[in-house]
């Protein structure tokens, strides 16, 4: 498992961050010839502000960053851009995916568990459950709309699940 980056991980953990936070990139369909400048921009982040532990950054750190790259002549416009594509894969999807994942193997979950198992769980407060949504006859436009869906077909795929009898999200096994 990586662990959450700081100046006290050895290198060889701030390696691996560093090419996990790579492959995520590339998950998130930035090619693979690009994949290498988001690394250097998250690390230039990083140097940013290094008494400050990237998961206790904010909006405002970003914006700080992204202000000062702005200011550099030897920066683009258009770098500036990536640069801010890049922070917002580390901070909105990379770090979450890695505290989840410590948070289960705290929690002793011998499963893959990632944020988008949260998203059907019924226990993600902003989501609130697709599955659930659905059995509680929200209108079908509402929950896409929670879930962030561009079109109703892509929500549809989740009423498959609905009426069979014996289903149970992760969360209500526990109490079974």
């Amino acid at each position: 498992m990586v662990k959450i980056m700081d100046a006290r991980n050895s290198s060889k953990e701030r390696s691996g961050f560093w090419e996990a936070y790579r492959a995520c990139t590339e998950e998130n369909r930035v090619q693979p010839d690009r994949s290498p400048f988001y690394v250097n921009w998250a690390k230039d982040f990083a140097n940013f502000l290094p008494e400050k532990p990237l998961t206790d950054r904010s909006r405002k750190d970003i914006e700080a960053f992204l202000a000062d790259l702005g200011k550099r002549r030897s920066i683009a416009d258009w770098q500036v851009r990536q640069a801010e594509h890049a922070l917002k894969i580390l901070h909105e999807i990379f770090l979450v995916q890695k505290a989840v994942k410590e948070a289960a193997a705290e929690a002793a979950i011998n499963k893959k568990v990632s944020c988008h198992t949260l998203r059907h769980s019924g226990v993600y407060p902003a989501k609130g459950g697709t599955t659930h949504l659905l059995e509680a006859h929200y209108d079908i436009r509402t929950v896409q709309e929670l879930l962030g869906h561009a079109s109703a077909v892509t929500t549809m795929i989740y009423t498959h699940v609905l009426n069979r009898p014996g289903l149970f999200t992760p969360l209500e096994r526990t109490w079974l």
